[in-house]
């Protein structure tokens, strides 16, 4: 499927069918259900041209993040949205709804759309509910999850003896076949990869928050340059050059020859 380039009629088709899903209508004579629209979605954002295709679907943010609201009200856990539904969240349903989410975020503005939607928080609720079990039969949640990657090189280098690691450390002393399968075999829960996504998003909005506020401050020191008439104001040593120049006794005898020709011409006047 990383070679498969859909055509945005495609692409099209499996939104409106999601939509229709979402909300039990029918479409082409067919009743769908959720895992079918999004079995073909987390499929497909394993390619990144298919990703970057689906990121300009407006559409498709608000879907995914209904199925979230769903399951949150499926759950017991009140929203925003009042009205009732019947369609009810399976665990592989969730489990694909994140991978496609998952594979989504790898677009810039995917991720701002869906972190403005709350998604973060709603990952940590996935998070505190199903972790620990299972990912719902979806193979999909493995630890070939992009936003796992940075937690198995964190912990590959905690037990790599030229990093540092901790002689007390039991997981250091296993064979690095049998590591691997562990931390593969943690991967797949789809509390695991929820809360990973959800701490990729929160680190990189911090990011963004930190950026702007260090570019607002270069800006207010950069406008405090300058005086209230926007002109730039003199720096302590040019004040001092400038006061020293009126004391000096050059500037004292030129000042002098000035009010005597000033004087003169006054006299001559009269």
């Amino acid at each position: 499927m990383q070679t498969l380039d859909a055509d945005d009629s495609m692409l099209h088709s499996i939104i409106l069918i999601l939509k229709r899903a979402i909300n039990n209508q029918t479409w082409a004579s067919i009743n769908w259900q959720l895992p079918s629209p999004l079995n073909a979605l987390a499929l497909l954002t394993v390619n990144r041209h298919n990703v970057q295709a689906l990121s300009s679907k407006a559409e498709l943010p608000d879907l995914l993040v209904k199925v979230f609201e769903y399951w949150r009200r499926q759950q017991g856990i009140l929203t925003r949205r009042s009205h009732s539904t019947q369609l009810m969240i399976t665990p592989i349903d969730l489990a694909l709804c994140l991978v496609t989410t998952v594979q989504l975020v790898r677009h810039a503005a995917a991720r701002r759309q869906l972190t403005l939607r709350g998604l973060p928080s709603m990952l940590h609720e996935v998070a505190n509910r199903t972790c620990g079990g299972g990912n719902g039969g979806c193979k999909l949640v493995s630890s070939e999850l992009w936003v796992l990657r940075p937690r198995h090189l964190a912990l590959l280098m905690a037990t790599h003896n030229r990093l540092g690691c901790d002689p007390k450390c039991w997981l250091s002393n296993l064979d690095n076949c049998i590591l691997k399968m562990i931390v593969d075999m943690a991967s797949t829960d789809t509390g695991v990869g929820a809360r990973a996504l959800a701490q990729v998003m929160e680190e990189e909005t911090l990011q963004e928050q930190e950026g702007g506020a260090a570019a607002s401050q270069y800006l207010l020191h950069e406008g405090g340059a300058a005086g209230p008439s926007g002109r730039q104001r003199r720096s302590p040593r040019g004040k001092a050059a400038m006061s020293a120049s009126a004391t000096s006794p050059s500037a004292g005898a030129s000042r002098r020859r000035r009010i005597s020709r000033t004087g003169r011409s006054a006299g001559q006047d009269k």
